[in-house]
C-alpha cells in the first residue's frame, strides 16, 4: 500500500511539473515580441492572425526584433538593451583584487581609466526574427522602398503580398521557396529584381514591371507552377537560369530589344512549344545555345545541349 502511495505521488509531481512548464511557456508566448524594425527607419509588427504589416520610410533591413513598449500599441527596439540572458549572474571580482598599493601606501584602489571603460562596453546584440513559419500574408505600406534580400525566404504558408508604389528593388531570396505564393503584382516602380527573388516559389503567372532592364540569374528558377510571362519592351537581359525548370511555361514572347540572354536562361522549360521570333532575341539566344525554329503548331523551341557558336 506504501508503494502505491509513493508511486501516485511520484505521478502527482511529474503532472504538477508539466503543468507548470505549459503555463510557463504560454505565459511567455504571450509576452514575446511581435514586431521591431527592419530598416533605420522602418518597423514592421506581425498580429495573431499571420498579417505581417511594415510601414516607415526608406530601405527595409534585417527583421529585428524589440520589446514591447507599454506607451506603444507597436514593438520598437530598444537600442540600450543587449538581450544578454537574464539568469546569467555576473562574475563578482573579490575585494582584495581592488586594492592596489600605491606610493603612499594607501588601500584606496585606483579609478579606472575612462577611456578604458568605453572599451569593455559591447554593442548592443540584435535578436533576428526567425518566425518566417507564421507569416500568412504581408502588406507593406507607402513610403517603404525596397524588400531586402531574404525578407521572407522560407515563408512557406504566405499567400498574399501587397507591394507600393514605391518599391523600386526586390532583394536576392527575397520571396524564394514561399511555397504556398501562387499570385503577386509587381508595382510598375520596381526596376531590380534580384538573383533568386522568386526561386522555388509557387506563382503562376508574372508580369515585369517596365522599369525592369534586367531579370537576374534564377530569379524565377525552379517555379513549377508559372505558365505565364509578360516580358516588357524594356528589356534587354536575361540571366543564366532565370526561368529554368518552370514545368509549366509553355511559351515566350521576346521583346524586340533583348539581345543579352545567358546560358541555360530557359534550361529544361520541357513544355514550351512556342516562341516569337525577334531578330535580336533569336540572336542571343542561338549563341547560348538555343535554336529557333519557324512558329507553327509542333515545337518551335529547343534546347541544344552542345553551345552554338556563330
Amino acid at each position: 500500500m506504501k508503494r502505491n502511495t509513493a508511486g501516485l505521488k511520484r505521478v502527482f509531481m511529474g503532472l504538477t511539473a508539466v503543468v507548470a512548464l505549459a503555463l510557463a511557456l504560454s505565459c511567455t508566448g504571450a509576452l514575446a515580441a511581435t514586431g521591431g524594425t527592419c530598416g533605420a527607419n522602418v518597423n514592421w509588427e506581425l498580429d495573431d492572425d499571420g498579417l505581417m504589416t511594415i510601414w516607415g520610410d526608406g530601405e527595409m533591413g534585417l527583421f529585428v526584433v524589440g520589446e514591447q513598449d507599454e506607451d506603444e500599441d507597436f514593438i520598437v527596439f530598444d537600442e540600450e538593451n543587449d538581450f544578454e540572458d537574464e539568469e546569467a549572474e555576473e562574475e563578482e571580482t573579490p575585494e582584495e583584487d581592488l586594492e592596489i598599493e600605491s606610493g603612499d601606501g594607501s588601500d584606496e584602489a585606483d579609478e579606472p581609466d575612462e577611456d578604458e571603460t568605453e572599451d569593455e562596453e559591447e554593442e548592443p546584440k540584435e535578436r533576428l526574427f526567425t518566425g518566417q513559419q507564421l507569416v500568412k500574408s504581408v502588406v507593406i505600406e507607402e513610403g517603404v522602398t525596397s524588400i531586402a534580400p531574404h525578407a521572407f525566404e522560407g515563408c512557406t504558408i504566405l499567400t498574399d503580398v501587397s507591394i507600393p508604389e514605391t518599391v523600386i528593388s526586390i532583394g536576392e531570396y527575397a520571396f524564394a521557396r514561399c511555397a504556398e505564393l501562387a499570385d503577386i503584382t509587381l508595382p510598375e516602380s520596381v526596376s531590380y529584381i534580384g538573383e533568386h527573388a522568386f526561386e522555388g516559389s509557387a506563382i503562376r503567372s508574372i508580369a515585369i514591371p517596365a522599369e525592369v532592364t534586367r531579370i537576374s540569374s534564377r530569379a524565377f528558377s525552379d517555379c513549377a507552377n508559372l505558365a505565364e510571362i509578360t516580358l516588357p519592351e524594356g528589356l534587354v537581359g536575361i540571366g543564366s537560369f532565370a526561368f529554368a525548370h518552370c514545368d509549366n511555361l509553355e511559351s515566350i514572347l521576346f521583346p524586340d530589344g533583348v539581345y543579352d540572354i545567358e546560358e541555360y536562361a530557359f534550361a529544361y522549360c520541357d513544355a514550351i512549344r512556342y516562341a516569337n521570333i525577334g531578330s535580336r532575341a533569336s540572336m542571343a539566344l542561338s549563341k547560348v545555345g538555343y535554336c529557333f525554329r519557324e512558329p507553327g503548331t509542333d515545337f518551335d523551341l529547343e534546347y541544344v545541349l552542345q553551345r552554338v557558336l556563330h
